[in-house]
């Protein structure tokens, strides 16, 4: 970070602290790799008269940095599972009881709408469930919290469990 502040201040630059925190945190080892991504981020800002903000840094830097792991499926499925009194097991199996059918579209549609997942790659992770199944939970769920406030209030709840 001190680089980037001292290479800031030499260019004369107002440059937030928390996008220099967030570029000093993805390069850990090299000072021109460091001062690249910093002329990138101010080249963007320029081209595209913005100021320099978080925002702006993570946009210009989202195809050259790893992508943060975020909340995976295996995570949404064992929480909703957990939330219902269920097994993972039991959520993933071909089981169509409605005790279990519906945790199981709950899961679905907090996949889909947390994840970057496909709908067959979501279908994947429920034992091979085709995307269309994939598509009626998600489709399903929008429609019932659109409907019972009850049920909007309880996929919202789990889903800022991962927020």
């Amino acid at each position: 970070m001190a680089i980037l502040r001292r290479k800031a201040e030499l260019e004369s630059l107002d440059m937030p602290d928390d996008v220099a925190l967030f570029i000093a945190q993805h390069v850990k080892t090299n000072i021109r790799e460091l001062e690249g991504m910093l002329n990138r981020v101010v080249a963007f800002a320029s081209l595209t008269g913005r100021p320099l903000s978080l925002e702006l840094a993570k946009e210009t830097l989202r195809d050259i940095l790893p992508q943060e792991k975020g909340v995976g499926a295996n995570d949404i499925i064992k929480f909703v599972a957990r939330h219902y009194g269920l097994k993972v097991g039991e959520i993933k199996s071909r089981n169509n009881s409605k005790h279990i059918a519906f945790p199981r579209q709950v899961a679905m549609y907090l996949c889909k709408k947390l994840t970057s997942l496909s709908y067959p790659d979501i279908g994947k992770q429920f034992n091979d469930k085709h995307h269309s199944t994939v598509m009626y939970s998600v489709d399903k769920i929008e429609k019932l919290r659109a409907k019972e406030p009850e049920i909007d209030r309880t996929v919202q709840s789990l889903a800022d469990h991962f927020a």
